[in-house]
């Protein structure tokens, strides 16, 4: 299954798709009842044909017959092999990587080549700009506010047990000398690095999603929590009016619907917890295990959706020439990692 549509100021104006496909991750069956207009809408083919002639035009007149002499024919296939693969999108700014969903996708996979070489990452503490300054390796351009803002529901480096810090290989209580000497910073500015990637690039992904939810919670909430079910049905209809903005498969979206299993939630959903039974009978506050607070619903959501591109077999007919692209492209990507990683291990001494 794949979903794409245009979103982002890289696109162009979007196309209102009927009900039947707009916003919908569409599997092989489904594309085959679909019309010829609404496969290239939902798949935004304009989009891409626009830059690839942008670039060849580019091309023509800075290099004429010196630099790349594919003909257009060549070309045209080789940038559309090129966006299946997931590569295009090295060199290129924010505003291109935000432009579809399909593009967002991609850069998650190459964000995530980049980091492979950050081990264990769920016991690595690192402060967000510093999180930053690695994905600016990929994009140079990316916002440091969408960082900073995930990490406002990232979880913290907690006191509760030893982290290490980007590019030290021996973890240290936080809060500690070592810890407080080594990252020069307060214990509580600093966020476990597999979650705050996670929520950077759900974020990034889901951007459309993430405003309707500001505006749920705005209207909605009471006591900072809102209702599962009306998240979810306001999410859905939300998601549907803003154009070019990605939405998850409808099952995803359902497990919002459910406290997780094994929480407090959970157990009170369940009739387990008698405390509960007896602070209502006493009139004290209690948590609603069918509402959600903005910053749990984000993390949910972060932990379900479907972050990457589905995967994509390359037609051997038109990659023959091609065929090491994508591990070149990953190859690239962790490359670009590398001088930041090491230069933080270097910053923080042998270990």
């Amino acid at each position: 299954a794949i979903w794409l549509k245009p979103s982002g100021p890289a696109a162009s104006t979007p196309r209102r798709l009927s009900a039947r496909v707009q916003h919908k991750m569409l599997s092989a069956e489904s594309l085959m009842e679909v019309s010829a207009k609404e496969y290239l809408d939902n798949f935004h083919v304009e989009f891409y044909l626009r830059d690839a002639l942008s670039q060849f035009l580019t091309r023509t007149r800075s290099e004429g017959s010196r630099g790349d002499t594919r003909s257009a024919p060549d070309f045209f296939a080789h940038y559309l092999e090129s966006v299946l693969q997931g590569e295009h999108l090295l060199g290129r700014g924010f505003r291109y990587a935000a432009a579809t969903p399909g593009n967002r996708r991609s850069f998650v996979r190459l964000l995530r080549q980049g980091l492979e070489g950050v081990r264990e990452p769920w016991c690595v503490a690192v402060m967000p700009m510093d999180f930053h300054d690695l994905v600016v390796r990929i994009c140079p351009d990316f916002p440091a506010t969408l960082v900073l803002e995930a990490a406002e529901h990232a979880h913290c480096a907690g006191a509760w047990r030893c982290w290490r810090l980007l590019g030290s290989q021996i973890p240290v209580p936080l809060g500690g000398a070592e810890m407080s000497a080594a990252a020069g910073v307060e214990g509580s500015q600093l966020r476990v690095f597999e979650s705050l990637q996670r929520l950077v690039e759900f974020c990034f992904v889901y951007s459309e999603l993430v405003f309707v939810m500001k505006h749920v919670f705005a209207e909605e909430a009471v006591f900072g929590r809102v209702s599962r079910t009306t998240l979810v049905s306001e999410l859905r209809r939300g998601g549907r009016a803003l154009p070019g903005g990605a939405l998850p498969s409808e099952g995803k979206l359902l497990r919002l619907l459910a406290a997780p299993a094994g929480t407090a939630q959970a157990a009170e959903a369940s009739g387990a917890s008698s405390a509960s039974q007896r602070a209502r009978q006493e009139g004290k506050a209690v948590v609603d295990p069918e509402t959600v607070s903005y910053g749990k619903a984000l993390v949910e959501m972060a932990h379900h959706f479907d972050l990457l591109p589905p995967a994509y077999v390359p037609n051997q007919s038109l990659t023959a020439a091609a065929a090491p692209a994508a591990a070149a492209a990953a190859a690239a990507s962790a490359s670009v990692m590398r001088p930041a990683l090491e230069s933080a291990s270097v910053a923080q001494g042998p270990s």
